[in-house]
């Protein structure tokens, strides 16, 4: 069975959930019973984790000592982000860099899935690198990126495309060798990249005419981004703590 690097992205502040967020991080923020970080953490299966490592920035403390107890049973390794409040979320993955040559899963840690769905991501098991995209809603804007699908292969990924199929959720799964390429980008152009959110930047080098998506109903996964997407999610959303 094959076993993934995860890579955690929750440094962000959340400041459009507060005023749930002004003295705790996002990931931290309840749902349904527990953590939305908890949650995506439970549902990932623990048996197929090679190395779990999460970037921290905003009360980050906060974050480690709540994955602590958690009790989980693979080791966590925690990267500090010193200029959480002034850079993107790509900054977080120019932490954690080096591992892009291994292969990992990245997940951003807003994100809720619905059970079971995680579960059959990971076990899908391909070499090519793959985004997770769900269904978009008809009439409805959105700030989630946009992609056009052609035979299961990503032919276009932007945040401005006006014909697409999908819309980019996540998680990504990045292969080795774009893995590599990333990281070689990353390293030459650091400051330009800290500056870029982590889909825009991913975007602009997995369209290769390899990169795979996996599609997923779109009440399967939901982004938490405001205090109306938690309460929505709340009612369509499965509680992963009764199993």
């Amino acid at each position: 069975m094959k076993k993934f690097h995860i890579v955690i992205l929750a440094a962000g502040v959340g400041r459009r959930l507060r005023p749930l967020t002004l003295y705790s991080p996002k990931p931290l923020v309840s749902f349904n019973g527990e953590s939305i970080l908890a949650r995506l953490i439970r549902e990932i299966p623990h048996h197929q984790v090679k190395s779990m490592n999460i970037v921290i920035g905003y009360h980050g403390k906060l974050i480690e000592d709540s994955v602590i107890k958690m009790n989980l049973p693979y080791k966590v390794k925690f990267y500090r982000s010193l200029n959480y409040n002034k850079t993107h979320c790509s900054a977080s993955l120019a932490i954690v860099r080096r591992l892009l040559p291994k292969g990992m899963m990245l997940f951003n840690s807003d994100i809720v899935f619905n059970r079971g769905i995680l579960k059959s991501i990971f076990n899908f098991s391909k070499n090519s690198s793959f985004v997770v995209c769900k269904q978009p809603k008809k009439d409805c804007l959105s700030d989630l990126q946009k992609v056009r699908v052609d035979n299961r292969v990503i032919k276009e990924w932007n945040l401005e495309l006006d014909e697409y199929t999908s819309e980019v959720i996540g998680p990504v799964y990045i292969n080795r060798i774009d893995g590599y390429i990333i990281k070689r980008y990353i390293d030459n152009h650091l400051s330009k990249v800290n500056l870029m959110p982590c889909f825009t930047f991913l975007s602009k080098i997995l369209v290769n005419g390899k990169t795979l998506e996996f599609p997923i109903m779109r009440n399967d996964c939901f982004e938490i981004d405001n205090i109306k997407d938690l309460k929505s999610a709340s009612k369509l959303v499965k509680s992963s703590i009764m199993r």
